[in-house]
């Protein structure tokens, strides 16, 4: 697609954009206090990166899918969101919103508090893969990111997409764990 080379749009179609960010905000807001309140600060902490990145990029996708889905929602590629945009609107938007941020915050919550084994490694890996799978869509809208788009594309061709993201997010979240530990364990035995 890589329609557009603004971001932002205007009118009708910033404000929605502006509610659409604040949306992500209040749901992440919301997650982060949950997590908190329930004895997984450590862990915040520790998913801090992948979780910035996630908000950072997802609120990108948000915002230019906004705008390039506005007056037409099959530009959509996500089945789930362009039923959501068909059958509710904007409405749809913002509930697709606090349902994918809700969703998968409560299923890394879920395998923390209950202690899983590879929690730490889950928990990254689906972090990471969420900023992966943005950041890549980000580009199928933006143009000037079109070329991350068209390369993810031949990464690993014939893979599903889906696939792919979990890949690269988990590759991500072992660099994430070997880095970390590393540095830990440096600070502890200098």
């Amino acid at each position: 697609m890589c329609n557009y080379s603004e971001i932002l749009g205007s009118g009708d179609i910033l404000v929605l954009q502006i509610i659409a960010f604040l949306t992500i905000s209040a749901s992440t807001a919301l997650w982060i206090y949950i997590y908190a309140k329930n004895g997984l600060k450590e862990q915040l902490i520790y998913y801090g990166l992948p979780i910035a990145l996630f908000f950072i990029f997802g609120s990108l996708d948000l915002v230019i899918t906004t705008k390039g889905t506005f007056f037409d929602p099959f530009m959509e590629g996500n089945p789930l969101l362009r039923f959501m945009l068909v059958n509710f609107g904007s409405l749809g938007l913002l509930l697709a919103t606090v349902g994918w941020i809700s969703g998968w915050s409560g299923f890394v919550f879920t395998i923390n508090k209950l202690d899983l084994p590879k929690a730490e490694f889950f928990s990254l890996t689906t972090f990471y893969s969420l900023f992966v799978g943005h950041f890549v869509c980000f580009g199928s809208w933006y143009l000037p990111f079109c070329f991350i788009r068209r390369n993810f594309e031949l990464f690993f061709e014939g893979v599903p997409f889906v696939l792919k993201v979990i890949l690269v997010g988990a590759v991500l979240a072992m660099g994430h764990s070997q880095m970390l530990h590393s540095f830990l364990n440096t600070k502890k035995h200098p």
